[in-house]
């Protein structure tokens, strides 16, 4: 047993790391599954919300958001994607371009289904992708409906649901200096997703939208 030990304990320690580094990685894909966000909302506008707004939204988003997949508990991500990037920073068309592949490569995934920003119209024009006032879908020349989006004013959910006192702090102490006038123009619509996604998850994106409405 003392030779089997001498002339194989390199491969059992081999084996114990490769089995640990398995663990490890299962560990990590069962982490990730569970912590999935429910819905992802981005956030496309010109100037950065802040890390603390961003928080203070998804926590308002998941007081009204349904369970969509079924673990026990309801994640709300916020996504942004910065359409100008300050001209002054160091490779800013490099971080314009990433911003402009990130947010196709999220419309293209169907990753996002609701869109946030200070100027929907310009995403609408851009992109053709939110739901009109109807509730269709926009033109196959992606432009139709600009100037009729589907929306909701993200200030007016968080004093229907009242998240601001429940929370403990009030609007102004989370928001960036340069922001307010940012954040009291936010609108929210949603992404048009008719017939390209299976009935359970387009009923779930129709219960999280009608508790943002108050339906």
């Amino acid at each position: 047993m003392e030779n089997w030990w001498t002339y194989h304990k390199g491969y059992v320690i081999v084996g114990m790391i490769l089995l640990w580094i398995l663990a490890d990685l299962l560990r990590s894909g069962w982490n990730a599954r569970m912590d999935a966000p429910d819905f992802q909302v981005a956030y496309v506008g010109g100037a950065p919300l802040g890390d603390d707004l961003i928080r203070m939204l998804e926590m308002a988003f998941e007081t009204i958001a349904p369970d969509r997949n079924g673990d026990g508990k309801t994640i709300v991500r916020i996504q942004s994607y910065l359409l100008e990037t300050p001209r002054d920073l160091p490779d800013a068309a490099l971080a314009q371009l990433a911003a402009d592949i990130r947010l196709t490569a999220d419309i293209e995934s169907q990753e996002s289904v609701f869109f946030m920003s200070e100027d929907l119209e310009r995403l609408q024009a851009s992109y053709g992708i939110l739901e009109t006032a109807d509730g269709t879908c926009p033109g196959a020349n992606g432009t139709a409906g600009a100037d009729q989006v589907r929306r909701l004013s993200v200030f007016s959910i968080l004093e229907r649901i009242a998240l601001m006192e429940e929370a403990g702090f009030a609007v102004r102490d989370v928001l960036e200096p340069s922001a307010p006038e940012l954040f009291y123009s936010l609108s929210i619509g949603r992404r048009c997703f008719h017939g390209m996604v299976p009935d359970e998850d387009l009923a779930a994106a129709d219960e999280f939208w009608d508790n943002l409405t108050g339906a």
